[in-house]
């Protein structure tokens, strides 16, 4: 895996994991989903605007079968009867 920069918090602007500490998790989540699948196809959900550069370092440490779908989600934040609420549509 590349050197990134660690993920900084909005907050303090400090880091809040390294870039190193979120490898070592991807690469463990990779290997759990490679146990539980093994022989099987992976089929990958990934959203277009917040989770295709986690989902491509994720995929790369999958030893099995993968096969990817991309969908792209519209947020509307919307007011139903006085109560104020989030639509996520696919």
């Amino acid at each position: 895996m590349r050197d990134r920069p660690a993920v900084k918090s909005r907050a303090s602007g400090r880091a809040a994991y390294s870039a190193a500490r979120i490898g070592a998790r991807v690469a463990a989540l990779g290997r759990e989903i490679s146990r539980a699948y093994k022989g099987r196809r992976v089929d990958v959900v990934v959203t277009l605007d917040r989770g295709f550069i986690f989902a491509a370092d994720l995929i790369r440490e999958i030893n099995t079968a993968v096969v990817c779908h991309f969908v792209r989600e519209e947020v509307r934040d919307v007011e139903h009867s006085g109560h104020a609420r989030r639509e996520v549509f696919f």
